[in-house]
């Protein structure tokens, strides 16, 4: 045992020796691994940590935004998304799972939603980092790449949904490596439109083309790098580098541009280019008076929200690049010349030689041969001989000096990218060429130039630059550059500008060439021009290339606009009077038309032309008597004769008169050109996608003519009622006419019963008949064409269209010139509110100076005008003619109800909306829609192509809250307190009506109304969001509010004269379980007594809801009186059995007797009894609420509607207890 002691001790210190020795080994591990993180390796970790937690990011501006002189963006950043992806992250095992995504499969199902291929995105999600002398060795993953820019609304949502799928195969709590990234994109909401104005901006932020590219200095904004710091889940929780107002933003620019006549250009162009199959055109509308350029089109365009790839085709802006030979049109210069330099006088003699006339070796020709004629007859007969005579007389070096003098051969400077210089050949041009380059050949000149020279001559003889930009402010509002219109350049003598102007007004009267450019009712200065386009493959001029143009001014005697219309190689004429004139005079009448320049009577000269006789002999005679005075006085002062001097161009002899007959120079216009259509996007929303109104809104206040007396629904003041079918089937998109195309509708109708003559019947199919089979009926009664899905066996033409709901509000718009583009429609949705919102709405834009149109579920009206009320929204015809009264009668704003049938059924197909609100949405009208997710997007549909800023949605509602994630820079509004643009910090609904302060924009702002209930509160904010998006200020609105009552049936009071019997009874148009609820619940504040309810279920509607209507009434009320709401087809009691489930949930039990006690309900099929019962049950203090039908004034059983109203009925039972009351 003793020897047993010293080995174990032994033992024992060799154990404890090499467990030191651990120690010390692992110490020294501790101490070298601290070492070289403390001390080796100190510099690059801090490094790494520094990159990690203290990113240096660089924030990005947000790029200015690009307005129209009414300060309507053309150019805007919106908020997108980018999708993201993460190679090394998807490599990973994703979460606890230990599984990883399979990367090919995910590219499979990615590529589609994201418009990629499946190999792409499949390179994408492993792509690595390139081998490098800093990164040898393996190729490694990605942290980041971004997979795809800018994601449609739509595409984010798919991504999500197969997200969502992945997870749901995987089952775990979300995939690693795939995200959203909040980034911004331009939007363009003139679209083609003004493309070639604004430019595009590119994916990644380089400007690629007009103003984006030529101010790009001024939009783009600048970059600032800041010090970010994040805490330990990676949120950015502080930032420092960027001082106390230092800029960002890039600075927002003005332009003279008015985007609807804008639109109207762009429109009338590409419709024109595309009839005569035309290689390209331009279209440039000026105000001569300041030189300011409010449209600029080109066709072909392009689509600057889409890429546009290779085909620089359409970005070309031929307006400012291309070069042509003006023809005719260089007529006007060299004749002006000739008068301001006293080479001609007005009334001299030119020897015209017959119509053939030969320089050397070149032979002038005339299309009309003549032998003598005035410089006015020259301009109005296009003679290219009188004018080479008038400038032979100018010389080569007058002429020079004449056209250089009216800016040709210089740059205009407008600030868009690529202005071309034109050319005038030779230095010194001989006698053929003087001779040609006085008739517009031999000479080259750009659309821009023609525009400037053309405005000196409607502007007394004053040269104004072109101007585009007209100011530049910074991110505040500061002035950065202000562009006021110029003083310009006298190029010649007022008087002599009025001489020449008068002479131009020859062309377009009866023996003019440009008879085609006519305006019923106004007079117009202009003048054709045809001219052959050189030969690309040998000398001379290729026979089979043109170019045709007009151009001119309008009212010649003050003019508004100066319009100049090129047309490049059109194939099925080539003459400018038949090609450009039509342009000119339908681009010319309805931009008069919206700026209200327009005589109250015009009509359209393709339309006159088709009116009935009696109809045609007063159309268009106001200005017409001015004229013809005019005319009158020219001839007895001798006006185009009487400073006769000696003839130019004789070969000795006196001068002797112009002889022969003046013929019309202008031919019929081809087959197919359009006429003078009004349309819009014509019926792009078919697919309720498209982009119907996103073109802009006109100006508020333009084009107002009130004092419009007699029928309602005739339209007066300067807007024209009528087309033909032709300008109908380009209004409504895939249409086309069977029959006579050129057949006049002066109205559209649905139905057969109310068809007058003239008007176009729809034949519509529905529920329960085809409209079809009233067709014969229609015509009998006057109809003159018929809109149907096939052409139909009847003696008229058949406009034939896919879809013939939306073609009949697409082809209403058509004949009454479409109203709403001369409106600020307001269009209200949701389940519960519109009819209230609409009415504070009406109220608060009359107070503020607005005449405002009404439209909804109560009635119609505007001012003196008023129509009853059959559905929450006419039918689209009835519609039109409604906004079109109200637009006649002088209104500048109207709200409208927009009903999930209306939206779904296509009746406001071709309603322009300025402003779309959401209320709410609860369960209703599943009848129709069948489910909850068609109804939502029902009530989607009315936001689609607003413009940012332009939709008002209640973020309270979760529907609301959803739509504030697709349509970005909404106007958004809470009630409860939630983050929006207008929510209420304190007060809300009292016993006396509403006192809420609501945080806004611009500060606090007191709401007060004598409305009651919480839901009242919503409809308020409603309304003040909607004047913001107007554009008024909140402060103002709001007051505006104040004293606004509530509408006819919604919480309405029926008294009796005297004392009252001391019960409240009130009626309301509750017939939705969340309505219900919420106006019991208001009643509930200031109810003494008992709270007694009347309601019933309307018959052919939704009955899931019925029990919860009956539901939410035992859980809002003491006493229930179930009864019948309009059955409709259905057996009332029926429908009073669906319910009565609701009330025994909602802890109501039925009572027979008399005296019913509180939770019990009585069920009275009659509704008058009903209401009879009910009063009888209260007493004082009680209030008894009659619900569902509110301001209606019938019951709807089996097709019959019989006189009904509530409110009369409870005062006929009140008036029943008054005796013995007052026993």
């Amino acid at each position: 045992m003793k020897n047993l002691e010293p080995r174990r001790a032994r033992w024992m210190r060799l154990r404890i020796g090499m467990l030191v020795t651990l120690m010390a080994l692992g110490a020294s591990r501790l101490v070298t691994a601290a070492w070289g993180l403390q001390v080796e390796r100190h510099d690059s970790l801090e490094a790494d940590c520094a990159r990690q937690y203290s990113p240096a990011l660089r924030l990005a501006p947000r790029r200015g935004t690009i307005f129209d002189r009414h300060h309507r963006p053309l150019a805007v950043s919106v908020p997108s998304q980018a999708l993201v992806v993460s190679p090394r992250q998807l490599a990973r095992d994703q979460g606890r799972s230990h599984r990883r995504v399979d990367v090919g499969s995910l590219a499979i199902r990615l590529a589609p939603l994201v418009g990629m291929s499946a190999e792409d995105v499949r390179r994408r999600l492993q792509q690595t980092r390139p081998v490098s002398r800093e990164r040898p060795g393996a190729p490694e993953l990605m942290g980041s790449v971004v997979l795809k820019h800018h994601l449609s609304d739509a595409e984010v949502a798919s991504v999500r949904a197969l997200l969502a799928q992945v997870k749901a195969e995987m089952r775990i709590g979300r995939v690693e490596g795939v995200s959203f990234e909040e980034e911004s994109r331009r939007w363009y909401p003139a679209r083609e439109d003004a493309a070639h104005i604004t430019g595009q901006v590119g994916t990644f932020g380089d400007a690629l083309d007009g103003l984006e590219r030529s101010l790009d200095e001024h939009l783009k904004g600048r970059h600032v790098d800041v010090q970010g710091v994040r805490d330990a889940r990676g949120t950015l929780v502080f930032a420092e580098g960027l001082r106390p107002g230092e800029g960002m933003a890039g600075e927002d620019v003005t332009l003279s541009i008015d985007s609807t006549i804008q639109m109207i250009a762009a429109r009338e162009l590409a419709l024109q280019c595309q009839a005569v199959e035309a290689r390209g055109g331009s279209v440039i509308v000026t105000d001569p008076r300041t030189g300011e350029i409010l449209a600029l089109a080109n066709y072909p365009t392009y689509n600057p929200n889409e890429f546009v790839g290779t085909d620089l085709e359409p970005r070309r802006n031929r307006a400012i690049t291309e070069r042509f030979e003006p023809g005719s049109t260089m007529k006007i210069f060299t004749v002006g010349g000739a008068l301001d330099n006293g080479v001609v006088d007005a009334g001299q003699q030119i020897n015209c030689y017959g119509g053939s006339y030969s320089i050397g070796r070149v032979t002038i020709h005339d299309t009309h041969p003549d032998t003598w004629l005035t410089p006015m007859q020259v301009l109005a007969r296009s003679s290219n001989i009188g004018a080479a005579q008038i400038g032979a007389a100018l010389g080569a070096d007058g002429l020079e000096r004449v056209l250089r003098r009216y800016g040709f051969g210089e740059r205009t400077e407008i600030p868009l990218p690529g202005e071309a210089r034109a050319r005038f050949g030779q230095t010194r041009w001989v006698d053929a060429e003087v001779a040609t380059v006085a008739f517009g050949q031999g000479v080259n000149v750009t659309a821009i130039q023609m525009a400037q020279a053309l405005g000196s001559v409607a502007n007394q003889g004053r040269l104004m630059p072109p101007l585009l930009v007209t100011r530049i402010t910074d991110a505040t509002g500061a002035l950065v550059e202000d562009h006021p219109p110029g003083e310009g350049r006298a190029v010649m003598r007022p008087e002599t500008a009025r001489l020449l102007a008068e002479m131009l007004t020859a062309v377009t009267e009866e023996g003019g060439t440009g008879t085609e450019a006519a305006i019923p009712g106004v007079r117009v200065a202009g003048k054709t021009g045809t001219a052959q386009k050189a030969n690309l493959h040998a000398r001379g001029y290729d026979p089979n290339r043109w170019v045709s143009s007009f151009v001119g001014f309008a009212p010649a005697e003050r003019p508004r606009l100066a319009i100049t219309v090129i047309i490049d190689e059109p194939q099925l004429q080539h003459s400018g009077a038949a090609i450009a004139g039509p342009v000119f005079r339908r681009v010319m009448e309805q931009s008069l038309r919206y700026l209200g320049a327009l005589p109250a009577a015009n009509v359209g000269r393709d339309d006159l032309a088709r009116l009935p006789p009696e109809a045609r002999a007063g159309a268009g005679r106001a200005g017409q008597g001015r004229a013809g005075a005019d005319d009158a006085q020219r001839r007895s002062d001798g006006g185009r004769g009487a400073l006769a001097a000696g003839p130019l161009g004789a070969r000795g002899g006196a001068a002797s008169p112009a002889a022969g007959p003046r013929a019309r120079g202008a031919g019929q216009r081809p087959r197919g050109v359009a006429g003078s259509a009004r349309g819009d996007l014509r019926g792009r929303r078919s697919s309720g996608e498209g982009a119907a109104r996103a073109r802009g809104r006109l100006h508020p206040g333009a084009g107002r003519h009130a004092g419009v007396g007699g029928d309602p629904q005739v339209s007066g003041g300067a807007f024209p009622r009528g087309a033909s079918l032709r300008t109908l089937s380009l209004e409504v998109e895939g249409s086309w006419v069977s029959g006579d195309d050129s057949v006049f509708v002066t109205d559209v109708r649905h139905d057969s019963r109310a068809v007058e003559p003239g008007d176009l019947f729809v034949a519509r199919r529905g529920a329960r008949s085809d409209g079809a089979a009233f067709a014969a009926q229609a015509v009998a009664r006057g109809a003159v064409a018929v809109l149907a899905e096939a052409p139909l066996d009847v003696p008229v033409p058949t406009l034939v269209a896919p879809d013939v709901d939306r073609a009949m509000a697409w082809a209403a718009g058509g004949v009454w010139a479409h109203p709403t583009w001369s409106l600020d429609v307001v269009g209200i949705t949701g389940t519960n509110g519109k009819t209230t919102t609409a009415w504070l709405l009406e109220h608060a834009l009359e107070a503020l100076g607005a005449p405002c149109g009404l439209l909804g579920t109560v009635l119609s009206r505007f001012r003196g005008l008023q129509w009853d009320a059959a559905h929450t929204t006419p039918e689209s015809d009835e519609l039109t003619r409604r906004l079109a009264a109200m637009r006649d009668h002088g209104a500048t704003h109207a709200v409208m109800e927009a009903s999930s049938h209306a939206l779904a059924l296509g009746r406001v197909e071709a309603v322009r909306f300025r402003v779309a609100v959401f209320t709410n949405l609860t369960h209703d009208h599943l009848d129709f829609h069948r489910t909850v997710e068609a109804y939502v997007a029902a009530k989607r549909r009315l936001f689609v192509d607003l413009a940012p800023g332009s939709a008002v949605l209640n973020v309270d509602d979760p529907v609301g809250r959803g739509l504030t994630e697709e349509f970005h820079g909404a106007w958004t509004y809470s009630a409860r307190g939630a983050e929006a643009t207008l929510r209420v910090v304190a007060g809300g609904a009292t016993p006396s009506g509403i006192d809420a302060t609501v945080l806004t924009p611009e500060g606090r702002v007191s709401l007060r109304s004598p409305l009651l209930g919480a839901h009242n509160t919503e409809n308020l904010l409603a309304a003040l969001g909607t004047l913001g998006a107007l554009g008024f200020p909140l402060s103002r609105a709001a007051d505006a509010l104040a004293d606004a009552a509530g509408a006819p049936g919604r919480l309405e009071s029926v008294r009796l004269g005297g004392a009252g019997p001391g019960f409240d009874v009130l009626v309301d148009y509750a017939h939705t379980p969340d309505a219900l609820e919420r106006v019991l619940a208001t009643l509930r504040l200031t109810t003494r007594g008992r709270l007694i309810c009347v309601f019933g279920c309307g018959g052919d509607r939704d009955r899931a809801k019925r029990p919860r209507m009956a539901e939410a009434v035992a859980r809002g009320a003491d006493v229930a009186v179930l009864t019948s709401d309009n059955p409709r087809s259905e057996d009332p009691r029926a429908i009073m059995d669906d319910a009565v489930p609701g009330l025994v949930a909602g802890g109501m039990r039925a009572h027979d007797g008399a005296g019913a006690p509180s939770g019990s309900y009585l069920a009275v099929v009659d509704r008058r009894a009903a209401i009879a019962a009910a009063v009888a049950l209260a007493a004082p203090g009680d209030v008894v609420l009659i619900a569902g039908k509110g301001h209606e004034t019938w019951q709807e059983s089996h097709g019959v509607r019989t006189p009904f109203d509530d409110r009369h009925e409870a005062r006929q039972a009140m008036m029943a207890r008054a005796p013995a009351r007052r026993e």
